[in-house]
């Protein structure tokens, strides 16, 4: 995967590193947020406000990672995220069925 910043194009792509995306917002004429997959246990975290004032205060006291106490562009990420691994683990597998298999003698 190239984790190398990418110019928007969509409303999801890769930032900055294997799990940092930028998600563009539903409202038009807003900056794009970046979210973190890893961060808080992999709950992930955002820089909208409604992670920040709503969300965030719960997962810095100790809450366990909750689909509740993820916004928006944290699930598009994730969403964006899984589409990409599936797509990747379903060609590896491919691949690896059809490669000839070594057989050793022993």
């Amino acid at each position: 995967m190239d984790t190398a910043s990418k110019k928007p194009k969509g409303d999801v792509g890769y930032k900055d590193g294997l799990f940092v995306f930028w998600v563009r917002s539903r409202r038009p004429f807003t900056p794009l947020h970046t979210v973190d997959l890893e961060a808080y246990g992999c709950n992930g975290a955002c820089d909208c406000e409604r992670f920040q004032f709503a969300m965030e205060p719960h997962l810095r006291r100790g809450a366990k990672p909750d689909k509740s106490l993820r916004c928006w562009h944290i699930t598009q990420a994730r969403l964006f995220f899984a589409a990409w691994m599936i797509q990747k683990l379903s060609r590896e597998i491919r691949e690896r069925a059809t490669k000839p298999k070594l057989h050793s003698h022993d």
